[in-house]
């Protein structure tokens, strides 16, 4: 492996080759820092190099949430009915509203699950808020597959849960 660890003040940081640039040749390189020891960076730089041995390592797209969105109504709305378009913005807005000035890949299952719980402690209707998650779901599947966002499978509250609240 081609990179190094180090220590920047209290936290470690690792810096590996993920490859070459295709266009200009050059060695590109991925830093990542914020470890509180050498052995997890050690332990996610060895992770990160198996993404990339596998072909699974992506680098995540600096796309804004309020673009994404209305790019991927674009491309759905050609294979649905034009009411079932309508319903999806209404419920995609929310999911905007909430994350606005959001990168894609900045919205953690922590904070999906948290937005959830907020809707729910908005008063929105359990039904509104399953809607809601599967419009969510279809989004952060689509930023999946076009390589914005790494991970999909948002967590989300059981609706009989949503009920006790």
């Amino acid at each position: 492996m081609q990179g190094y660890f180090r220590k920047r003040g209290s936290t470690w940081s690792f810096s590996i080759d993920i490859g070459r640039d295709p266009e200009t040749g050059k060695r590109k390189q991925k830093t990542v820092s914020g470890f509180t020891t050498k052995k997890e960076a050690q332990a996610a730089a060895a992770a990160m190099l198996q993404e990339l041995t596998q072909g699974s390592y992506i680098v995540e797209k600096d796309i804004l949430l309020e673009v994404f969105v209305p790019e991927w109504i674009k491309q759905y709305q050609h294979s649905v009915k034009v009411g079932t378009v309508r319903v999806r913005q209404h419920e995609s807005s929310k999911l905007v509203e909430h994350f606005k000035g959001y990168q894609v890949k900045q919205i953690s299952r922590k904070l999906y699950q948290d937005f959830l719980i907020n809707l729910h402690i908005e008063g929105f209707a359990p039904n509104t808020i399953s809607g809601i998650h599967s419009t969510c779901k279809m989004i952060f599947a689509k930023a999946v597959e076009l390589e914005v966002k790494k991970t999909t499978r948002p967590n989300t509250l059981n609706l009989l849960e949503l009920r006790k609240l």
